[in-house]
């Protein structure tokens, strides 16, 4: 940040002679690095108001998926490439990793992720928990508590209301030994946060649930079955991210969306990629 990080950034790319810079972010900061690199072709979107500092300028269209709005960006250069979708590739150092924390949950189980930096994206611990006691009870599929440190005390919750139907593994993974219990989940269900992003990544069929932001704005599930949990309110969406607080103070976006609700779309996706366990 500030000026004496910006030159050193804007030195390193123009030494690296890029010849294409595409720029997504919409600041006047990013548009000012891509026309400092060199780089003789420069592409950006028309929102940017740096955009005359670009080659070639792209419609920024609202409508469309985070990851289709992107790749609009390779417009200028052709006809866009289809059925693409976001990757991961953890290492085999990972897996082994993913393998011995897993210990005899074994490969048929559903991964939970809880948590999100926001508190008014994250539904309630005690659904998720109860989501997680009918799939072990009804099917015998386990669930596997995932997030980063910060979700290490509310994933521990999430774990100890589910009567020992889910293992918590918050905090012991890297983003990418995440990635790889998403991978082998038979189903993941989430809040609208990261591991939504990487169930697309690694191709895991996933459950969102969202709040007080819409899968429109363009970072719902991409490139797998899906279902999208969500009640209809006159209030949402109420923040492009989420927030600290309800702004009405009823939080009813979340209190509203019944375990029973996320648990049947949890079972319809099983059903319909043919992965409902027996």
């Amino acid at each position: 940040r500030g000026l004496l990080a910006f030159l050193p950034t804007a030195l390193t790319l123009r030494r690296r002679r890029y010849d294409v810079a595409l720029v997504p972010h919409p600041s006047l900061r990013s548009a000012l690095l891509a026309f400092l690199s060199g780089a003789p072709t420069r592409v950006g979107f028309d929102r940017n108001a740096g955009r005359w500092l670009y080659t070639d300028v792209v419609p920024y269209d609202r409508a469309l998926h985070e990851v289709r709005r992107n790749l609009r960006l390779l417009e200028p250069f052709g006809r866009l490439p289809e059925g693409l979708r976001p990757e991961l590739f953890p290492t085999s150092q990972d897996r082994e990793r993913v393998e011995m924390l897993l210990g005899d949950v074994g490969d048929r189980f559903a991964a939970v992720a809880p948590g999100s930096v926001w508190p008014t994206k994250r539904w309630l611990p005690e659904r998720f928990a109860q989501v997680c006691r009918w799939l072990a009870e009804r099917h015998g599929l386990r669930c596997v508590v995932i997030g980063g440190a910060d979700d290490s005390t509310l994933a521990g919750h999430v774990a100890g209301l589910s009567g020992g139907a889910a293992v918590n593994l918050a905090g012991r993974l890297t983003p990418l030994q995440s990635a790889e219990v998403v991978r082998r989940a038979r189903v993941l269900v989430t809040n609208d946060t990261a591991p939504l992003h990487m169930a697309s990544a690694v191709g895991t069929p996933v459950v969102a649930v969202f709040g007080p932001t819409v899968p429109e704005f363009g970072f719902g599930p991409y490139g797998v079955p899906n279902r999208v949990a969500q009640v209809e309110l006159p209030c949402r969406p109420c923040a492009p991210h989420g927030g600290k607080r309800c702004p009405l103070g009823t939080f009813a976006c979340m209190r509203e969306l019944s375990a029973e609700h996320v648990y049947r779309l949890v079972v319809q996706l099983l059903e319909e990629t043919e992965r409902e366990p027996a």
